[in-house]
């Protein structure tokens, strides 16, 4: 997969931290942001999942309520 450059902000602690992890792993920069990137994203797309299931368990305990009444007993 080919880079595409960016510009974006960051606090200065920040990046003082990012130097000072990619020195020590021997890594560069803009591969430890973009780890950080792909970390961030795969969180949401988890959180998102994690709601899908929420909301299909919800609904397939509405629709089999009184099965699962039935079965308890």
């Amino acid at each position: 997969m080919s880079l595409v450059k960016f510009s974006t902000q960051a606090e200065q602690d920040i990046l003082d931290k990012i130097n000072n992890l990619a020195n020590a792993e021997g890594k560069h920069k803009q591969a430890l942001i973009n780890e950080a990137l792909l970390d961030l994203i795969q969180k949401y797309d988890n959180k998102n999942h994690i709601n899908l299931i929420k909301e299909e368990s919800k609904k397939i305990r509405q629709k089999f309520s009184g099965t699962f009444k039935e079965l308890a007993k």
